[in-house]
């Protein structure tokens, strides 16, 4: 089975991408445990379920765990999300889409 989790930004897709730079420089040892996706663009189904949260999505990508070592991170990736990104321009989504609330 895949552990994933999907994220929605607030934030532009070369904006997300310059965040992501920055969650792997200050969380390095916790992120070489996954794979982050590349960044896309928002698609409809994705900026209405942000929506739903009260988020406008412009930009879309998936952290998965590699398999490899560093399970015991898994728990960590929403909380790195959110406090590189703002609680406020980001929201992480299970498998399931279920909203990962920030701690």
């Amino acid at each position: 089975m895949s552990i994933f989790v999907i994220c929605s930004s607030a934030y532009s897709p070369e904006e997300t991408r310059r965040k992501i730079g920055e969650a792997d420089e200050r969380y390095h040892d916790v992120l070489k445990h996954f794979w982050i996706s590349g960044v896309g663009a928002a698609q409809k189904h994705d900026g209405a379920r942000a929506a739903e949260h009260g988020l406008i999505a412009h930009s879309t990508f998936l952290i998965q765990w590699n398999k490899e070592g560093g399970s015991e991170y898994i728990p960590e990736i929403p909380r790195i999300i959110y406090e590189v990104f703002g609680r406020d321009k980001v929201l992480v989504f299970d498998l399931d889409y279920e909203l990962i609330p920030p701690s």
